[in-house]
């Protein structure tokens, strides 16, 4: 692939696409989990060999994963940073969660750092429990960082920007603005989303449903 001419949308559609390059993200995740139980048990045969073997497999996934990332900066660094509106991530509560909310009612799960990969992996559990159910990707905002995607997934972009905010002693990121607010943390966002929602908002941690019941998590 040619990173002068092949687009960011485009590397997006080979890396999301049916048995695209998240294949390989989620069989070395799977791999890693298998081989780290392996490694703890020096008594297996051969288990010289096989801990160089794992070694070498990993330096190849490695390699692997260097070369598409180099590629993909090398993609944004030509054609642009910031994909069509529809690729974007600070438009994804607008175009995706608003037009649902008035249908049913609607669950956002907010999950920092879950890997496309992963969540290829929870359509698949969703889809053998309750039948239908859909995957599309989108580009995160720069940098990758947790106070950058956390809080961009709201509601809180204004002409199509976003409005960084800094602690400018620390000089530090620490989230955005809306109007006059601060987004930062579950607290602002769940305020946030009450202010703008003309229908209840509940916001719940996970801390609060793993492990009830099916009956109590109605309540929800």
């Amino acid at each position: 692939l040619d990173a002068k001419k092949v687009a960011p949308e485009k590397l997006l559609e080979l890396y999301s696409q049916k048995n695209g390059f998240f294949k390989i993200d989620q069989l070395h995740r799977e791999f890693d989990q298998l081989t780290s139980r392996l490694q703890m048990q020096t008594s297996i045969p051969n288990f010289t060999k096989v801990t160089k073997e794992i070694k070498n497999t990993k330096t190849v996934y490695r390699e692997f994963i260097n070369k598409l990332t180099r590629l993909f900066s090398t993609s944004c660094k030509n054609h642009g940073f910031l994909p069509n509106d529809q690729f974007q991530q600070r438009h994804f509560f607008k175009q995706v969660v608003e037009p649902l909310v008035t249908q049913d009612p609607v669950v956002v799960f907010f999950i920092d750092a879950f890997r496309y990969e992963l969540g290829e992996v929870l359509m698949q559990r969703l889809q053998e429990d309750k039948g239908k159910c859909d995957l599309s990707a989108r580009m995160a905002e720069l940098p990758t960082i947790t106070p950058v995607g956390m809080n961009a997934l709201l509601p809180i972009e204004s002409n199509d920007r976003l409005t960084p905010a800094f602690d400018k002693k620390k000089g530090k990121f620490i989230g955005f603005k809306s109007g006059e607010k601060l987004i930062n943390g579950p607290t602002q966002r769940k305020k946030l989303l009450e202010s703008i929602s003309d229908h209840p908002v509940k916001w719940t941690s996970p801390k609060e449903i793993i492990g009830k019941p099916i009956k109590t998590l109605k309540s929800h």
